[in-house]
């Protein structure tokens, strides 16, 4: 599996690769890959899952990444569901 990890406009570079560092560290089938510009996040103090898939798909599509790639978003916000919160 590919993943690659984006970093919301509130996360600090030195802790966006210390997240990836950990997770490309980890040895297995999984492939993790980096961006590391930021992108913009939604004005809002909790966000919706909505705007969380609005988000990936528009960094999939921005970068070309691939259908069978799985795309994750490092922020700080909390989301509507409080999944991995």
């Amino acid at each position: 599996m590919k993943a690659t990890l984006f970093r919301g406009e509130d996360v600090h570079p030195e802790t966006f690769e210390s997240v990836l560092q950990l997770l490309q560290a980890i040895s297995g089938m999984n492939t993790f890959v980096g961006q590391g510009e930021p992108l913009p996040l939604p004005d809002k103090r909790v966000l919706s899952w909505p705007d969380l898939f609005n988000l990936c798909q528009t960094a999939r599509k921005k970068n070309g990444i691939e259908a069978d790639s799985f795309v994750f978003i490092l922020t700080e916000k909390p989301n509507e569901n409080n999944f991995f919160g």
